[in-house]
């Protein structure tokens, strides 16, 4: 299981996560919280549920947003790659 978790604060926000991912008996340490920084804006991808997928989405995400500079450009990133993997038929797919 996942642990993440994000707090805002009142300069900024902290986020969290657990570095345990297991793989059927196998357990070992992997780096779930990716930092992405702007020129305005700093902030993490975090992922839980199958690896691969999630390691899918951030490959795509993170040259998407990097180097963003207004909220509206990094909303708008995010939205494309996940409507774009939703139309891949990502979502429909069997279940890993």
């Amino acid at each position: 299981m996942t642990i993440a978790a994000g707090f805002v604060c009142e300069k900024g926000i902290v986020l969290a996560a657990d570095t345990q991912e297991t793989v059927g008996d196998f357990k070992h340490p992997i780096q779930k919280l990716l930092p992405v920084s702007g020129t305005d804006y700093a902030g993490g991808i975090a992922g839980s549920g199958n690896g691969f997928l999630v390691d899918m989405v951030i490959e795509r995400m993170v040259p998407a947003i990097s180097g963003l500079d207004t909220r509206a450009e990094i909303k708008d990133a995010v939205n494309q790659v996940m409507l774009d993997l939703y139309r891949s038929g990502l979502s429909s797919g069997p279940r890993i």
